[in-house]
């Protein structure tokens, strides 16, 4: 599942940068999460981005449906070179990023 940190972490996860939560122990997931400094990762479907329409046939076979489902697929789909998938992640990431002007990075 992806977390959304509303603050930093001492896991090297800045303050709204979206990470995976495999990064975390169960027990420490449960303590940030209840203590509301990190967030579940609302994740849009591919079907109503754009850019992605066209990515989306070939995803789905692979079960990517969601722009988190990018980011926690394990490897490469069939069909997709590694480098072109590497940059689909790269935008996915941003696209879930909030982008903080007043932090300090």
């Amino acid at each position: 599942m992806l977390y959304r940190a509303l603050d930093n972490l001492n896991i090297g996860v800045r303050r709204y940068e979206v990470f995976n939560s495999v990064r975390l122990k169960e027990k420490a997931r449960i303590l940030l999460e209840s203590r509301e400094v990190i967030a579940p990762v609302n994740s849009p479907p591919l079907e109503i981005l754009p850019a992605w329409g066209t990515r989306l046939e070939i995803l789905a076979q692979a079960g990517v449906l969601t722009l988190a489902d990018v980011l926690l697929f394990s490897g490469v789909p069939a069909g997709v070179e590694a480098a072109t998938w590497a940059n689909w992640r790269t935008e996915a990431e941003d696209a879930l990023t909030i982008k903080c002007i007043n932090c300090r990075r």
